[in-house]
């Protein structure tokens, strides 16, 4: 079920504005670090270990860019460890003094920052791209409904996805029916009153199935029902009748309920063209 817009999606907007925030800050403290680390080991190295060294760390953000995400942190594991292992043999081989073995254990400790810092940061990064992807898909579903929070749908996005439904139920040879629900009371209740029918047909009707819209006025609401017959547009009917009567206290329900069999789109589209006629 789609949440409020303005309630949920408000909430996990702040929420992403401020994880967005937060690893920002992190990426650009560990940006500075990585920088003084740069500094600070070509500084402190020359000749063969700086071109050792500069070798590799390309060579390792080459492969954490390209690589598969799911194995980079492995990748970085195992590099790392690859380049530990080759540092104490050469220096075994070699025969170095105590001085040049720190001198490669700080290679290696740069290497290491290095290698973690820039892992670091391309996971932030994928994980930003990858949740302003979802917000954006968000965003796009949000537009296709009047009140996301009821899945109520813009006559638009109704039609479309009813002319959709239409095409399968002909192969099926099964039909479809259009509830029409009319308000007809004051004014000063037609915003509560519209409100708690659409909560009443939300629960009347099946989720994720049935299709729901609504006219600008918000006076009349349109149901699409599929795979059903008049029987089951009438349990659909006292559902909503039922439910209206036990959350309101009017003695006649201010609504009007009809329903009728649609065979094509095009009977679809011709209410649509009545209900704008009307409103003019």
């Amino acid at each position: 079920r789609l949440l409020s817009l303005y309630t949920y999606k408000g909430k996990r907007g702040v929420k992403n504005m401020d994880n967005y925030t937060q690893t920002g800050r992190v990426s650009a403290i560990l940006l500075i670090v990585y920088v003084v680390l740069q500094i600070s080991v070509f500084w402190y190295f020359s000749g063969m270990l700086i071109l050792l060294y500069s070798v590799l760390l390309m060579t390792s953000s080459v492969v954490l860019v390209f690589c598969i995400k799911k194995y980079s942190f492995l990748i970085m594991s195992i590099m790392s460890l690859g380049l530990a292992f080759g540092l104490t043999f050469w220096s075994n081989f070699q025969g170095f003094t105590e001085s040049e073995q720190f001198k490669l254990m700080f290679l290696h400790i740069g290497y290491m920052s290095s290698v973690a810092i820039i892992w670091f940061i391309l996971q932030s990064l994928d994980r930003l791209i990858y949740s302003q992807k979802m917000m954006n898909l968000q965003l796009e579903d949000l537009k296709k409904y009047v009140q996301p929070e009821f899945r109520v749908l813009t006559n638009r996005e109704f039609l479309d996805r009813v002319e959709l439904v239409m095409v399968g139920l002909r192969r099926r040879k099964e039909e479809g029916y259009l509830m029409k629900v009319d308000l007809s009371s004051s004014p000063s209740v037609e915003i509560s009153l519209h409100e708690q029918v659409v909560r009443s047909i939300e629960k009347s009707i099946r989720a994720h199935y049935d299709l729901l819209t609504t006219n600008e006025n918000k006076k009349t609401l349109l149901i699409f029902l599929q795979n059903t017959t008049k029987t089951g547009c009438d349990v659909v009917k006292f559902r909503i009748e039922q439910d209206l009567r036990k959350k309101t206290s009017f003695i006649e329900l201010p609504i009007t309920i009809t329903f009728s069999l649609i065979k094509d789109v095009d009977e679809l589209q011709r209410t649509f063209l009545a209900k704008e006629v009307s409103k003019k």
